[in-house]
């Protein structure tokens, strides 16, 4: 049975021993030494709450895979590792050879690579820090990056792959994206052939305001050091007959937005719509809000009446038959 549990002082322990020593013949020696044997044999030892563990340097650090191979351009991540020691730990790399910042390691411990990084073989240690000091793991993780294969170019694309006019208005192409590691050289045939069909030296092709009515599907061949490669029907152009109904701009479409949208978008503080250029460049916004059902949030004429269903046709079909001015 425990009967004291207090700890004991060490020189009260002393001084206890040295009574009994200086006074043993007497009745008072003997009291302080049964007392002594008493504490010594049931008290805890001196000390009060325990000493907190020391902070231990970080082992065992283990990525699973230990290497990553990518192409070059693309980015990459790896596993988050395990680890023994003390936490909280934070980590850092060097790699040879240097990789000029492309590889990285985050709060985690996980090794990550941007498109930046060139090709080659990369050998990667990691340095974790904790309360108990630094460790390096040296040439922990590998990362090999090979250089992509040359090839003539791929993957050419428009978006959108077509357009359609009315006759006598030129047109655009988007510029499209391309796969290719060196620069691309563009030629175009069309199918009836025009010469009003060009295409310049990003890919973007133009159809001049002389092209005939008709549907023309046009090709592309598209060259690099590596070779070409002809794209066939890559885009679509649509030339519709002016006829002597088409809407234009002057005759039709100016007094519409004069009479109906010009206290806010000829002499408002609106978007403005007071020429030939600004209208067109805003007709799908103008079409999309005049079609909105009265009262519906952003419906035109601000605060207005529907316009006729008639008036709507008409802006619409302007659009259709190619924005004339």
């Amino acid at each position: 049975m425990t009967l004291l549990s207090v700890p004991v002082k060490k020189d009260l322990l002393t001084k206890l021993l040295r009574n009994v020593m200086l006074n043993y013949s007497s009745p008072k020696s003997l009291l302080y030494f049964a007392f002594f044997l008493l504490i010594v044999s049931c008290s805890k030892s001196e000390g009060g709450d325990p000493e907190p563990a020391a902070a231990t340097l970080a082992s065992n650090l283990l990525y699973n895979p230990a290497s990553l191979q990518l192409q070059a351009g693309t980015p990459g991540t790896s596993v988050k590792p395990s680890i023994s020691g003390s936490t909280p730990v934070t980590f850092s790399v060097t790699t040879s050879p240097a990789s000029n910042g492309a590889v990285t390691i985050d709060s985690e411990g996980k090794i990550k690579t941007s498109a930046s990084l060139a090709a080659g073989t990369y050998n990667v240690s990691v340095i974790a820090t904790n309360a108990a000091g630094a460790v390096t793991f040296t040439n922990i993780y590998a990362i090999t990056v090979t250089a992509a294969t040359p090839s003539a170019p791929q993957n050419l694309l428009y978006s959108p792959n077509s357009k359609t006019v009315t006759q006598g208005t030129a047109l655009v192409s988007a510029t499209p994206t391309i796969t290719s590691l060196s620069t691309v050289n563009y030629s175009i045939t069309s199918v009836p052939s025009s010469s009003a069909i060009t295409i310049n030296n990003q890919g973007v092709i133009s159809g001049a305001n002389t092209l005939a009515a008709g549907t023309y599907m046009v090709s592309v061949t598209a060259s690099n050091t590596q070779g070409s490669t002809l794209f066939t029907n890559a885009y679509s152009i649509t030339v519709n007959s002016a006829g002597t109904n088409a809407v234009t701009y002057t005759n039709d479409i100016q007094a519409i937005i004069q009479n109906n949208c010009g206290s806010c978008h000829i002499s408002g503080s609106e978007v403005k719509f007071n020429s030939y250029t600004s209208t067109k460049n805003n007709i799908d916004g103008i079409l999309t809000r005049i079609k909105l059902a009265q009262g519906a949030s952003g419906m035109m004429p601000n605060g207005g009446t529907k316009l006729p269903q008639s008036t709507i046709n008409t802006i619409q079909k302007w659009k259709d038959d190619g924005l004339l001015q």
